[in-house]
């Protein structure tokens, strides 16, 4: 077994049993293949990474606990996301929060989402934006369902 830390960004983007190639400084040039077998679902206080563990295939060859291994994980099928401005966002907890769109009468209506991850300033959102073309940024923490608002250009 191989344990490693993801960053948040690496870590929605594998699954379980997601196929790994793993190098060892000790084996220079050699290749071993590997699974992930658990990944965490929350970070780790102390590093901030989301623990991961890939069983490793190592045939004939003796792997002392300790060594020093370098992994590269295949990737999800990725799917598309919306980024929006991290003002954009209401409420969240986890990977679910919420934004305010206008509609057409210019009432604003609350929306759930689920984020898939935060980029500095700004938020990708996983599910929850397919029909939507635009959400309020300025002022959105002070509004509430319902509110007539004049969108501005």
């Amino acid at each position: 077994m191989v344990r490693v830390g993801l960053a948040d960004r690496e870590a929605v983007e594998v699954k379980l049993g997601a196929a790994a190639k793993i190098t060892f400084d000790a084996y220079p040039g050699r290749i071993f293949e590997g699974q992930l077998t658990e990944l965490a679902t929350a970070s780790s206080p102390r590093t901030g990474t989301y623990e991961a563990e890939i069983k490793v295939e190592a045939g004939d060859t003796e792997l002392l606990s300790g060594l020093v291994a370098h992994v590269e994980l295949a990737q999800a099928q990725s799917s598309p996301v919306d980024l929006i401005p991290i003002e954009a966002l209401v409420e969240g907890s986890g990977n679910h929060g919420a934004v305010f769109t206008v509609d057409p009468d210019n009432r604003v209506k609350k929306l759930p989402v689920q984020i898939a991850f935060i980029d500095g300033d700004r938020v990708a959102i996983a599910k929850g934006l397919e029909s939507v073309r635009s959400v309020v940024t300025d002022g959105a923490s002070y509004l509430s369902a319902g509110v007539q608002v004049r969108p501005l250009q």
